[in-house]
């Protein structure tokens, strides 16, 4: 607030600035007269500025600064209240950064960096209360020979192999939709706004993606058995509609493996 106001907003590159200094450096900046300090950016009737560092242990986040259009505007009782305060923001800061890094690991697969079951779930329920009529498809996939290739290769590998059928999914399908593992070698993708023979052809091209992919070591990624179910053409509920693709699913995997055992 005051004549910076005009400025909120802007960024500005690193070095820039008297509060950049101060990040960079970890101490307060007492500046007596702002337009003769070469550091100083922001209105020319600015020309007491004191700015102390934000600090979260070892880690600067930032800066707290106070102007004033007079010089000599501060003193050392105006730096100690400044920097009681700043503790207190820091301190602020760090309960915001826990609880969204907590919220953010409740909502995530640790492996894949995917949306969890929970989160899968949730965005769900939100879709089908939007509006009843609105096509909303749902697949389910499962990918196959995980085991055998954890019990081959080790389950490093399987765990490779899951991350880049994940970053596969992801890359193949919309904006808007969601892509989640929602289980150890299940994934299960949301398409609001399409319906069944839409996402169908969406997932025939993922299944061809991943099995054409591989691995950095140049292993072929296993394949996948995946089924799709829409709420458009029945009242689902989000469990049932979860549970009508994953039949969907393995009645693919059985079909694939009844044309394995006669080729």
């Amino acid at each position: 607030m005051g004549p910076s106001e005009p400025y909120t907003g802007q960024i500005l590159p690193p070095g820039t600035g008297i509060s950049w200094w101060v990040v960079e450096h970890g101490v307060p900046a007492h500046v007596v007269d702002a337009q003769k300090d070469p550091r100083y950016y922001g209105p020319p009737d600015i020309n007491s500025v004191l700015v102390v560092p934000l600090q979260l242990g070892e880690e600067r986040v930032g800066a707290l600064g106070i102007e004033s259009p007079r010089i000599q505007a501060f003193g050392r009782e105006d730096e100690e209240l400044l920097t009681a305060v700043s503790h207190q923001v820091a301190a602020a800061l760090r309960v915001a950064k826990l609880h969204q890094a907590a919220k953010h690991a409740a909502a995530t697969d640790p492996l894949t960096a995917l949306p969890n079951r929970r989160t899968f779930f949730e965005q769900l329920a939100t879709e089908l209360a939007k509006d009843p009529t609105a096509p909303v498809s749902v697949a389910v996939l499962d990918v196959n020979g995980l085991k055998g290739r954890n019990d081959e290769f080790g389950h490093a590998a399987g765990d490779e192999a899951l991350v880049r059928i994940g970053q596969l999914l992801t890359a193949g399908v919309r904006d808007n939709d969601l892509v989640a593992r929602i289980g150890g070698d299940e994934f299960a993708i949301l398409f609001p706004g399409a319906p069944l023979l839409v996402a169908e052809r969406a997932m025939r091209r993922l299944a061809d993606s991943i099995e054409e992919g591989a691995v950095t070591d140049g292993k072929r990624l296993p394949t996948i058995a995946w089924g799709v179910a829409d709420a458009a053409t029945s009242n689902f509920s989000v469990d049932e509609l979860v549970d009508a693709a994953d039949r969907a699913m393995y009645r693919h995997k059985q079909k694939a493996r009844a044309r394995a055992s006669t080729a």
